[in-house]
């Protein structure tokens, strides 16, 4: 039973959720006797397929993308597609599947999880996890075996998701920077994958150098250029318990997103990055902000280190004006005046934000306060019209592609 309840979960794709008894029966077979398979009798990967480009448009239209919940969000992980997540060594990158393993498992999804790690250590660490989920899933002890063996007990087996952990010790990589020998190791795994229609989860690891755009993934040029989503997982510098993943994908571009480990040792999604990153910006302008007119330059020289970018700069400010905490000039109802210098001050007093963000009005005043009409001499001002409220999205939500 799926445990995904909120519009921000995702339900798992129904023809990944039945296997029967098939997979207790396997388990006592696998890998009992050697397999003598060679490289090309290995089930029907050697000759490639003709399809015609308007058959598969069709197909693409009639079947929009599904994902597997990554910590209960949508967007990242596609079924039957090849995933690499890479982090720095004890980053938590097996915490990370594991939980996922288990959002997968508890929905009904088999898993075949292949471990370079021992069965003890795997003993202790499902010990303390509880539920039937674990039915659903098998663990694969496969450092020091043959990895051609390994990846044919993987595809002939009836799990959907194949976990290959980690990357460098079981396919048995001598060399990680010979990117040609990455790629004749890893490509028959995407390729038996694909003919199987199995979603690969692989882990590795990042240099200790890091990167930008990927670059600090080991073997970079082999490995991005054969997965489908690329999975890079940081710590963030400024929390010790969190963690920011960002991804290079094929068609997708699902947004940067970060989460937490809680106190009982569960991870928590916060949200996107960069809505995180723009509510405290927002929170850094509110001790700069003053009842006279500052240019845009005044408020980011106030910041201090870190500045924001420009856009990021931006896109804050105009979200304070939205929830009517300060003021535009020329106001936000002209547009982007390109051209024209923008200046921001506090909002008067009489503009109060509402619990929802919007500039609201005054609370009425009693009638006795008010005068009956105008002193003589003296003409009423008609009433200033009230700013509208700038149409920005202010937060984010994870979305099924």
């Amino acid at each position: 039973m799926s445990d995904y309840n909120s519009a921000d979960r995702v339900p798992i794709d129904t023809r990944y959720l039945a296997v029967g008894d098939a997979l207790t029966r396997e388990e006592e077979q696998a890998e009992q006797e050697p397999i003598a398979k060679s490289e090309a009798s290995s089930s029907a990967l050697s000759g490639p397929r003709i399809v015609r480009a308007d058959q598969l448009a069709a197909l693409g239209a009639a079947s929009p993308l599904t994902f597997l919940p990554l910590l209960g969000v949508s967007g990242y992980i596609v079924p039957g597609w090849s995933h690499l997540i890479a982090g720095f060594p004890r980053t938590g990158k097996t915490h990370l599947l594991l939980q996922m393993v288990r959002e997968w498992a508890t929905a009904g999804v088999p898993v075949l999880y292949i471990t370079e790690e021992s069965e003890p250590l795997w003993a202790l660490r499902l010990g303390p996890i509880d539920g039937d989920w674990r039915r659903a899933v098998h663990l694969c002890f496969a450092l020091g075996v043959a990895p051609s063996a390994v990846r044919e007990v993987a595809f002939e087996r009836s799990e959907h998701v194949v976990v290959l952990d980690a990357i460098r010790n079981v396919l048995l990589l001598q060399d990680e920077n010979d990117n040609s020998a990455v790629a004749r190791a890893i490509t028959p795994w995407i390729r038996g994958a694909r003919s199987t229609d199995k979603t690969l989860i692989a882990l590795h690891h990042t240099r200790k150098s890091g990167g930008t755009g990927g670059e600090g993934i080991a073997e970079t040029h082999a490995l991005m250029a054969s997965f489908d989503v690329v999975i890079e997982l940081q710590r963030d510098e400024h929390a010790e318990r969190r963690r920011v993943l960002r991804t290079y994908a094929r068609v997708i571009s699902p947004p940067e997103l970060v989460y937490e480990m809680t106190k009982g040792g569960t991870l928590a999604v916060l949200g996107a990055l960069s809505e995180l990153a723009l509510d405290a910006l927002r929170q850094r302008l509110r001790t700069s902000y003053t009842s006279e007119w500052q240019k845009t330059s005044e408020l980011r020289a106030a910041l201090g280190e870190p500045a924001p970018s420009s856009e990021h700069l931006r896109r804050a400010l105009l979200l304070e004006v939205g929830a009517g905490l300060i003021q535009r000039n020329p106001p936000v109802e002209a547009g982007d005046a390109r051209g024209r210098s923008h200046r921001w001050r506090l909002a008067p007093t009489d503009r109060v934000p509402t619990e929802e963000g919007s500039v609201g009005t005054p609370p009425a005043r009693d009638e006795s306060e008010v005068p009956a009409e105008p002193p003589k001499g003296r003409e009423s001002l008609p009433e200033a019209p009230a700013n509208e409220r700038d149409d920005l999205a202010d937060g984010w939500r994870g979305s099924n592609h």
